[in-house]
């Protein structure tokens, strides 16, 4: 008995906001365990995106749950990584705050 799974075909908004929940969480860990401050111009990028990066670390687990329903669950879908990548960033910012 073969199983005819629909082929979707991962949109480049899906592939779009995995990358950006891929920078999210290197951001943050980078910012956790290195001395941003250590050279004045590094620290003042890292100043200028942290609210822009906070908002977005929110924001993604909705969008990504919204698309998630749109496409019926589907466990192939990037939206799905995107949900563990933010949820683990999540968990880290609260669990290993220094």
């Amino acid at each position: 008995m073969e199983k005819n799974l629909p082929n979707i075909k991962n949109s480049g908004l899906s592939k779009i906001l995995l990358v950006l929940s891929i920078i999210i969480f290197v951001f943050w860990f980078l910012g956790q365990n290195t001395d941003i401050y250590r050279f004045a111009f590094i620290g003042a990028i890292f100043e200028f995106l942290w609210l822009f990066m906070l908002l977005a670390l929110f924001v993604l687990p909705i969008l990504s749950i919204f698309f998630l329903i749109k496409e019926r669950f589907n466990l192939r879908s990037l939206y799905l990584y995107i949900l563990i990548i933010t949820a683990t960033n999540i968990m880290l910012m609260i669990f290993l705050n220094r």
